[in-house]
């Protein structure tokens, strides 16, 4: 039996991993999370299966860290400061997390595992009107964010068991919920305010379920 370690996997989208991968009864699920957003509740109704552990702790830990990497086949990590607005509000914070522990595993993997890591879409930066971005575009970031994504997935580059996933925009219910996002927000604000009021509405944005975010990830550990 394979065994993952998850690192934020309490949040929003490592939350509804864990049960797809429980499901399955195929792996071991070790997750590492700081439960920085006091989510514990979401990972409530799992945590007595015997395929799962949780671990409090932070990815910043380079010692327990380097510990589970070396314990697990599959590494994913998740645990990220999300968004550009909360990288710029703490740059520190996010280059930590979201770049040196990348760094941090990618120093502690060896080459019979493998890694699967999100990079945003914010890599490519602004589309014009006449041009739009697809999988073939360089990637140009403007913030902080997509600088850090944008450098992460280039440490991991050179690693032959790596998958890189450009996610669009997520949205769906989750057990760590998130308004923030966009159509979470508009579901939101129609079901609370009754209407929506759309800034820049000429603007495109590509969206992906979480379930189908969680598929992915289930389809490359499982065919690869």
């Amino acid at each position: 039996m394979k065994k993952i370690l998850i690192t934020g996997g309490a949040g929003y989208i490592g939350n509804v991993l864990c049960r797809q991968l429980l499901i399955s009864k195929k792996y071991k699920i070790t997750v590492l999370d700081n439960f920085l957003f006091q989510q514990q509740n979401a990972l409530l109704d799992i945590i007595t299966d015997t395929n799962f552990n949780i671990i409090k702790g932070d990815v910043r830990d380079v010692d327990i860290l380097k510990k589970l990497v070396s314990e697990n086949d599959i590494i994913i990590p998740l645990a990220a400061i999300v968004g550009a607005p909360a990288c710029e509000r703490d740059k520190l914070l996010a280059t930590e997390v979201n770049l040196h522990q990348i760094v941090n595993i990618k120093k502690n993997i060896s080459n019979d595992q493998m890694v699967i890591l999100p990079i945003t879409n914010s890599g490519y930066g602004f589309g014009t009107k006449e041009m739009h971005f697809d999988e073939m575009s360089k990637l140009n970031p403007i913030s902080h964010y997509g600088k850090l994504k944008v450098e992460a997935e280039k440490v991991m580059l050179d690693f032959d068991n790596f998958i890189s996933l450009r996610l669009a925009t997520v949205f769906g219910v989750s057990n760590r919920m998130r308004i923030d996002l966009l159509v979470n927000d508009f579901v939101y604000r129609a079901l609370k305010d009754k209407y929506v009021l759309l800034f820049e509405s000429h603007f495109k944005r590509n969206f992906i379920h979480i379930e189908d975010v969680a598929s992915v990830f289930f389809f490359f550990i499982e065919n690869c």
